[in-house]
């Protein structure tokens, strides 16, 4: 009986005020397929222009389609760490139940807990914070002659660097990025800072996941 009345409880428990169930996409291959092929016909036609004209428009089409197919890889990376922290925080709530906590906040809590925090609205007056701050970044631009390990790099300007506190941040007296100093990324560096920047959000969910089942 006991038991019963449980499961009951869990079951109510999803339909809280204020709780709504996580709706996490599962794998599917044409996630991958689709981007993938695109991205193999382009190259395909590239490698089998008949002139640089031809070469030319199939080669940015790839890298068009090289980028669609990071996206991809990027969101499904999201995904599944989504997946695992809506698992930790419905295995939170199964033991709260099994204990008897009958307090509506504390459950709530328990099930949204490992969620991943929403961004501030633009009208709300708060400046938003990045949670992925510390992760590779994907730059237009590399340092040159030497980008440390695509470490140094900006996308945009130089505008909030200053060269005292980072050398490589070579500009011009009116402030734009010194040319000379830099060189724009090439398509299998741009792939190689963006696989970096996905393997480096999953360690941070995976890490941010952890501490709150081991605080």
């Amino acid at each position: 009986m006991q038991n019963l009345q449980q499961t009951q409880a869990s079951t109510e428990i999803i339909n809280l005020p204020g709780v709504a169930a996580p709706q996490v996409p599962t794998y599917q291959a044409a996630q991958y397929d689709d981007a993938a092929g695109a991205f193999v016909h382009s190259f395909k036609a590239a490698t089998e222009a008949s002139s640089e004209v031809t070469e030319k428009a199939a080669i940015e089409d790839a890298i068009a389609k090289l980028k669609a197919l990071g996206d991809a890889m990027a969101d499904r990376v999201r995904q599944i760490a989504e997946k695992a922290s809506v698992k930790l925080g419905a295995d939170d709530l199964k033991k709260l139940v099994d204990s008897g906590v009958t307090d509506v906040k504390k459950l709530i809590a328990a099930l949204t807990s490992h969620l991943p925090a929403q961004a501030t609205g633009a009208g709300s007056g708060k400046r938003k914070v990045d949670p992925y701050a510390k992760a590779q970044k994907v730059y237009e631009h590399l340092a040159w002659p030497d980008h440390n390990d695509y470490k140094w790099g900006y996308t945009g300007s130089l505008r909030n660097l200053n060269e005292s506190t980072h050398p490589w941040a070579k500009k011009l007296p009116d402030g734009k990025p010194d040319d000379k100093h830099f060189r724009k990324a090439t398509p299998e560096q741009q792939a190689e800072m963006q696989k970096r920047r996905d393997a480096d959000i999953a360690n941070i969910d995976a890490g941010r996941a952890a501490r709150k089942v081991n605080p």
